[in-house]
């Protein structure tokens, strides 16, 4: 079970930058502290979160991100359309073509 200090927002951004190499797979888009989610509902418990462009079912042994790291848990999510944005060109076109009205960057 980890200290209480290890579930401070620090202390999970210390465990991140120490772990790192563990948390670059391709199609990770951002890793922070968080909280760790279940069944669609937050479970208060502090937690890694890694953003994924896009969930598989299906990934080689290689690209599949741990469990937890240091008792940390790893909650992986899809990155939403607004989050793809950044880093995908093909996406911003699809939010600005289809997207919400107060998603669009202002003129």
């Amino acid at each position: 079970m980890p200290s209480k200090t290890a579930s401070t927002p620090q202390a999970i951004d210390q465990v991140i930058c120490k772990h790192l190499a563990q948390l670059r797979n391709p199609g990770v888009l951002t890793v922070r502290p968080g909280f760790e989610i279940a069944k669609h509902q937050l479970t208060g418990k502090s937690a890694i979160v890694a953003t994924l462009h896009t969930k598989k079912k299906q990934l080689p042994k290689s690209e599949v991100l741990p469990n937890s790291i240091a008792s940390i848990p790893v909650d992986v999510r899809e990155a939403t359309a607004h989050q793809r944005r950044a880093h995908d060109p093909a996406a911003a076109v699809l939010v600005l073509a289809h997207g919400r009205p107060e998603d669009k960057d202002p003129t």
